[in-house]
């Protein structure tokens, strides 16, 4: 059985395969399609990161001048 890939893993894959088609093309117009594709799942990766890094924080973090939570 093959392993689900995590949207992360998928999102890496699917950059690093747009910024090999584009070095592989000849037409300028794919090259720039390839690259537009490229510069999408990098921004989504990085939208990941941030949700990721939020989660991670969570609700139980202590933000100077407030109060603990204290559930």
């Amino acid at each position: 059985m093959i392993p689900k890939e995590s949207e992360r893993e998928f999102l890496e894959r699917r950059y690093r395969e747009s910024i090999e088609a584009a070095q592989r093309s000849s037409d300028p117009a794919l090259v720039r399609a390839y690259r537009g594709f490229a510069e999408q799942y990098k921004n989504a990766l990085a939208r990941l990161s941030i949700e990721q890094d939020a989660q991670i924080i969570g609700a139980n973090s202590i933000i100077p001048g407030e109060p603990a939570n204290s559930e």
